[in-house]
């Protein structure tokens, strides 16, 4: 059975080509719980922040703030 997730599925192989061609290797697990940025925004640098480490940037940046900071 193939699983979804690569580390999983190839994670032998992974580690053996990391050792091999002594490459950085990261594992990160990722929270299934969403954030829902209410209340958690802030506008640094003309870049949208979540505590939760999501960002955004571009064209009506001050306009998305309002609406996620809206009570």
């Amino acid at each position: 059975m193939k699983s979804k997730y690569i580390f999983k599925q190839h994670g032998k192989q992974l580690d053996k080509e990391t050792k091999e061609f002594k490459a950085h290797s990261e594992k990160t697990d990722i929270p299934l719980k969403g954030c829902n940025h209410k209340g958690k925004v802030r506008l640094e640098n003309g870049e949208l922040r979540c505590t939760c480490g999501a960002g955004w940037s571009g064209g009506n940046i001050e306009k998305l703030f309002d609406l996620l900071n809206k009570k």
